[in-house]
């Protein structure tokens, strides 16, 4: 993989720490480049009756997921060691 490509999904020590004083926009570039993290962590199996395999989100641990995520980001401190 390229650097280009890297760096475009890559976010910036700046950005979590906006995110990390309240700034909305950081937070949402945070949260897009976690989505699909917490999606795959939201995912139940349901069979129906013919015993077919369905992957669903589960909106409640999502939404839970979602909120921790928020919270713990809101904690972040950064300290510099010179």
């Amino acid at each position: 993989m390229s650097s280009d490509k890297a760096d475009c999904k890559r976010f910036y020590l700046n950005t979590v720490i906006a995110a990390s004083q309240g700034d909305s926009a950081s937070m949402s570039v945070l949260l897009k480049h976690y989505d699909g993290y917490i999606n795959k962590l939201s995912q139940r199996v349901l069979y129906d009756a013919d015993g077919s395999t369905y992957f669903v989100i589960d909106d409640t641990l999502r939404s839970f997921l979602v909120d921790v995520f928020i919270h713990t980001t809101m904690k972040f401190t950064f300290k510099c060691t010179d």
